[in-house]
């Protein structure tokens, strides 16, 4: 696959990329650039369309890459429709598709690839949910067995606090039991004559951000932040491909829109080349970011800089 020139604005600016459809415009994008996912997704779709490979060795290898590819994840879906579901894409993705950018695919298929399902969507995970009865009633019968012992030793009935997270007494943990470490079944008391909703709310969410477990740190990247940070790679990416293409200082005679759009932005002056140079090594991370599975070495197919002076 040929490396387009920028000259077009859907290959470097993505301004008008909807919110929801950042995601998937990022990923693919980005995948334009990989000769490796490009290569791998035609043998893909030549495979679906009936063209089978020759040797048992071209087999071998074609599964190979696809397990890679794998590593994306529910993201691969963007790329293969139903990769994670029996059911069959309505037509075979093909390089034809990633040989278009996105802002130039039809509104249709733009929405139907940015829908990208996550674990939680496909297994119908939700934040909280009332416990099934075999699973609180595991814990009742524990709560019961040591409000028996402390009755019978004569001790005072252990009481529990929210604050004070799990507590271990006489080996059993109070009212709390992780299933696999995932999922925790939690009884609890909830004195709704006596607070508001935004005071139990709040004293909950206290006592998560203490209670949860280390090994699953609180994500810190959601919601606008990483919309933020979604733009911003897609604004990297559409200025090492310009500097694939043009000289910051010839760029206004070799593409007068890009010109004029970072001119806008502040970006042409005194330290224009400091701005051009450092979005383009952050394309160049987001880029084995993204995808960490890809062939040692490999770089994006705009990585050089034209006449070849960029440092990689």
């Amino acid at each position: 696959m040929k490396p387009a020139e920028p000259r077009q604005p859907h290959e470097w600016n993505f301004d008008g990329v909807k919110e929801s459809e950042l995601v998937a415009c990022c990923y693919w994008e980005y995948a334009r650039e990989s000769h490796f996912i490009c290569s791998t997704i035609q043998r893909h779709a030549d495979y679906l369309a009936g063209v089978l490979p020759n040797t048992t060795e071209e087999v071998e290898e074609i599964q190979r890459n696809e397990e890679k590819l794998f590593g994306l994840g529910y993201a691969l879906e963007i790329f293969v429709p139903g990769a994670f579901s029996d059911q069959q894409p309505e037509r075979p993705p093909s390089i034809g598709d990633l040989d278009k950018p996105w802002q130039v695919l039809d509104s249709t298929e733009r929405e139907t690839r940015a829908i990208i399902p996550t674990v939680t969507e496909s297994q119908g995970i939700v934040p909280i949910q009332l416990s099934p009865y075999p699973c609180s009633e595991r814990i009742a019968r524990a709560w019961d067995k040591m409000y028996e012992r402390s009755l019978g030793e004569g001790k005072p009935v252990p009481r529990f606090s929210f604050r004070h997270g799990p507590i271990q007494v006489n080996g059993v943990q109070s009212a709390r039991h992780f299933w696999s470490g995932k999922r925790e079944t939690l009884l609890i008391d909830i004195e709704w004559g006596h607070f508001s909703n935004d005071e139990i709310a709040e004293y909950f969410r206290k006592w998560v951000v203490g209670a949860r477990p280390k090994h699953f740190p609180n994500p810190k990247k959601t919601g606008r932040t990483r919309k933020h940070d979604r733009r911003a790679a897609l604004r990297d990416l559409g200025v090492m491909r310009l500097l694939n293409f043009s000289t910051v200082a010839n760029l206004k005679h070799r593409c007068p829109a890009a010109a004029d759009y970072f001119k806008r932005l502040g970006w042409l002056g005194t330290e224009r080349e400091k701005n051009f140079s450092a979005a383009r090594k952050r394309a160049l991370r987001n880029f084995r970011d993204l995808f960490p599975f890809l062939p040692e070495g490999e770089l994006p197919m705009h990585a050089t800089t034209k006449g070849g002076r960029g440092k990689l």
